[in-house]
């Protein structure tokens, strides 16, 4: 685990160090959880960081997020904070963000996002596709709003049709729109063998996954540290990427998030960088 500063960079160290403080507050919280998307990708074709990624996706099923905010309030630093519906009324995705304070925006461009599985039956696809249609109009509808309000990015819609309902939908409060969203998600009561993400870039029936395949979380080394996967990453990765998952793609196909570094004061990135290479403040997993 030794390692000198010059082994990764500014953006890595910083992302490392939302994994260092996460991992410390599920391990405080006895939450499962998994590494998801890019970074379970990561784990396994390159134990690490995919060299041109720039976030770190998690999977947990939601029946822990109350814990988990509770200890996250506990237990963060100053400089670390969520990003949730329920304390940001005009953020419109259906995850979680961990990410620095911002001086400038409130909120850093590098972040860790924290999607949350939700009980999902495959066979009643009537039902799946009601609650994706809703789903994407109510997010749509919040994205639109915050735009209209001069509170986030600009959006508009293309179609004339699109803007005219999303002009009506708009008319819901802020707070209306959330509670139908969790309504929606969480619709399917009754406990079943699959999760869904529906906070997905996926397709919601590609975010579909099996339980037992998901299974107990193992452990696989990433860049200096580690991070619980699936049980079975083929299966996983499969499910995301195809059967081809393993091979590196062209470098047109390689995607980024443009971050910039955090406006903060609090963070000083040669600190951080001796932090989280020290292997003994990482939590054992």
């Amino acid at each position: 685990m030794s390692c000198n500063n010059e082994s990764i960079s500014d953006t890595h160290a910083l992302l490392l160090n939302l994994l260092l403080e996460f991992e410390k507050v599920c391990n405080a919280a006895d939450i499962t959880w998994y590494a998801s998307g890019g970074t379970c990708l990561g784990a396994v074709r390159h134990k690490g960081f995919i060299p041109w990624d720039d976030d770190i996706d998690i999977d947990m099923p939601r029946c822990y997020y109350p814990d988990f905010i509770k200890k996250c309030d506990e237990l963060l630093p100053e400089s670390i904070v969520l990003r949730t519906r329920d304390n940001d009324p005009y953020y419109f995705q259906e995850f979680i963000k961990m990410c620095y304070k911002d001086d400038k925006k409130g909120y850093s461009d590098i972040d860790l996002d924290i999607f949350l599985y939700d009980e999902t039956n495959p066979k009643r696809k009537c039902f799946r596709f009601f609650q994706n249609t809703v789903k994407t109009w109510l997010y749509y509808t919040k994205e639109y709003k915050v735009s209209k309000d001069g509170i986030g990015s600009s959006y508009m819609p293309n179609n004339f049709f699109k803007k005219v309902l999303l002009s009506v939908l708009s008319k819901i409060s802020y707070q209306s729109i959330d509670k139908l969203l969790y309504t929606i998600m969480t619709a399917q009561k009754k406990q079943t063998n699959y999760w869904v993400n529906w906070g997905a870039a996926h397709n919601y029936k590609i975010a579909t996954f099996d339980k037992k395949k998901l299974g107990t979380p193992k452990v696989l080394p990433f860049s200096i540290a580690s991070v619980y996967v699936p049980n079975d990453t083929d299966y996983f990765l499969n499910r995301l990427y195809g059967e081809s998952y393993m091979q590196i793609p062209p470098i047109e196909n390689r995607k980024t998030h443009n971050v910039s570094m955090p406006s903060n004061d609090l963070l000083d990135i040669n600190s951080i960088k001796n932090y989280v290479m020290d292997k003994n403040n990482w939590p054992k997993l």
